[in-house]
């Protein structure tokens, strides 16, 4: 009996601890799901920092070759909007700002393409991640830096100087050819080598400068400013030179006026009703006629290293007189100090302008940064629609036209017309423009006609008198029309030809140069590319067009 109560205990006992198993495995799956759930959390962390540091680094690395293509770029071609962006991965969008400020912490910044007064430059690039980061993680997606530097900005433009017409060897004027202004500038004509013969009627040069060379007139020649010449100047039929003479050897003057003083390296002429205004200085004789004016009041002076010889007549010398001897003194009415005088010239002479040695220009497209090139050859040559159909098609773009192929040059008549938009600068080995043509204009512009010179001799090359076959001149008559909105530079070692009553507005510069036929020229200062012509010589300095951005002044992230 006692076993038996024993084994009825046994079975309740293991009736009552059914399932206890099934709950240690549930525990265990727990504690499982709750390790897995952690290292699964930890590993989606480790993954979004992963790649968010991973698009950090895509990200700067984008922006700062935002900032090494800017650089770049603005310093080998022209800046149009200032921002420079790129679609490809990295990715990135720099904008460029600057500032007349020297000191970056002070700076007042302006977005856009640096002026010629920018100090500074600031661009401001970001960049964007190729690959972005995961489990929203987007720190590193993009990324912006900062970079200032200082910069020196190209002159602008071409150097607009220079005389209104340059001749190597003479200039002729005729027939109420004339010089005048347009801008305000002196106008001057300059000879290097050889003489200026000025007749016609009423030419009005403002000053010619005669490196080597004679001056003389005739007819109703009217010079508007003063006359240099290394050597003679001769006035006769009623020329009027309005300032000063300054020859270097005699001075003759005949029935016309110079209102100036004058100032003679040897002899002096005054014949028939010659006229100076104010003071005359010769170094040996001053022989006056019968008729002769010297002078306005006794504060002017007649000096001379010899002696004067004054004819009987109606000879009125108000100035005073300082001279070794004076032959005949009833002509004398101002203060007269004989027996003296000087060996050298009066410290009072004014000094002669520079003329500059030839200046050779060839064909160089360095020197045109920023133009298109545009080429004519073959049946184009021939075609005188040619132009006309360029400067039409290339209106919103500076342009170089290469014709220097063409064995007949550029000619344009016909009533042919080329309107301009921008500066453009056309290349043939000669021009023929005439025939009622016309050169128009949409806005203010400059235009060259250039016939080069490739030999680099300080000579015009080909010279004039071997400027036949494939060299010829620059022709522009026959009723030839220039817009008043273009300044038109002409440059060619052979002549230059501005005749039959075109009005022509710019500058001249040919081996020779004819301006007769009522034609005129308005002087304009344009100038060459790469050359001071004032002083015949090439601009030194930074040859870049562009901005040059030297020191990097900082260099910092940006928080994005």
């Amino acid at each position: 009996m006692f076993l038996k109560l024993n084994n009825r205990a046994m079975r309740g006992r293991v009736a009552d601890e059914r399932g206890s198993a099934l709950m240690a495995v549930i525990g265990v799956m727990a504690i499982s799901l709750i390790v897995a759930t952690v290292i699964t959390g930890a590993t989606l962390n480790s993954l979004g920092y992963t790649s968010a540091t991973r698009a950090d680094v895509q990200s700067v690395a984008a922006a700062e070759s935002g900032v090494d293509v800017v650089l770049a770029r603005v310093q080998t071609e022209p800046c149009v909007t200032g921002v420079y962006t790129s679609t490809g991965n990295p990715s990135y969008t720099a904008q460029m700002s600057w500032s007349v400020g020297v000191d970056p912490a002070a700076a007042v910044w302006t977005n856009g393409c640096p002026t010629a007064s920018a100090q500074m430059v600031r661009i401001v690039s970001t960049g964007f991640a190729a690959a972005k980061g995961v489990n929203g993680n987007t720190r590193g997606d993009a990324r912006t830096v900062e970079s200032i530097h200082s910069v020196t900005m190209p002159s602008t433009g071409v150097p607009a100087n220079g005389a209104a017409v340059y001749a190597y060897q003479a200039v002729t004027t005729g027939g109420s050819g004339s010089v005048t202004t347009s801008s305000g500038n002196v106008a001057s004509v300059h000879v290097r080598l050889g003489n200026f013969i000025c007749s016609g009627d009423s030419p009005s040069y403002a000053n010619i400068v005669l490196r080597d060379g004679s001056f003389s007139s005739d007819g109703s020649c009217k010079v508007k400013g003063s006359v240099w010449a290394s050597k003679g100047v001769s006035l006769e039929g009623g020329a009027e030179i309005d300032r000063d003479v300054v020859a270097g050897e005699a001075f003759s003057l005949t029935s016309g006026k110079v209102f100036g003083s004058v100032w003679a390296g040897t002899t002096m002429n005054l014949t028939g009703n010659g006229t100076i205004g104010r003071s005359a200085y010769a170094k040996q004789t001053v022989t006056l006629g019968s008729t002769a004016v010297l002078g306005a009041t006794a504060a002017d002076t007649l000096w001379t290293n010899t002696g004067v010889v004054g004819a009987r007549g109606g000879i009125n010398i108000k100035a005073s007189v300082i001279a070794k001897t004076v032959t005949g003194t009833s002509f004398v009415s101002g203060p007269r100090t004989v027996g003296t005088g000087s060996p050298n010239t009066p410290s009072n002479v004014p000094p002669m302008p520079l003329v500059p040695d030839w200046v050779d220009f060839g064909y160089k497209l360095s020197d045109w940064p920023g133009f298109v090139v545009r080429t004519i050859t073959g049946a184009a040559c021939a075609d005188t629609n040619s132009i006309p159909t360029i400067v039409a098609a290339t209106a919103a773009n500076k342009v170089v036209i290469d014709a220097r192929s063409c064995a007949n040059g550029v000619v344009l008549d016909g009533s042919r017309k080329a309107t301009f938009g921008a500066d453009t600068a056309i290349f043939a080995h000669k021009f023929d423009l005439g025939g009622g043509a016309s050169f128009e204009a949409t806005k203010p512009v400059n235009v060259w006609l250039i016939s080069p010179d490739e030999v680099e001799n300080n000579l015009p090359t080909p010279a004039v008198a071997s400027c036949t076959g494939v060299s010829g001149p620059i022709k522009i008559a026959g009723g030839f029309r220039l817009d008043t909105r273009i300044a038109a530079f002409v440059y060619t070692p052979c002549m230059i030809e501005l005749v039959a009553g075109v009005k022509w507005r710019g500058q001249l510069y040919g081996g020779q140069t004819k301006i007769a036929g009522d034609a005129s020229l308005a002087f304009s200062p344009v100038g060459l590319p790469g050359v001071d012509l004032d002083l015949g010589t090439d601009i030194t300095g930074p040859t870049s067009p562009y901005a040059v951005l030297a020191n990097q002044l900082s260099i910092r992230d940006l928080a994005n």
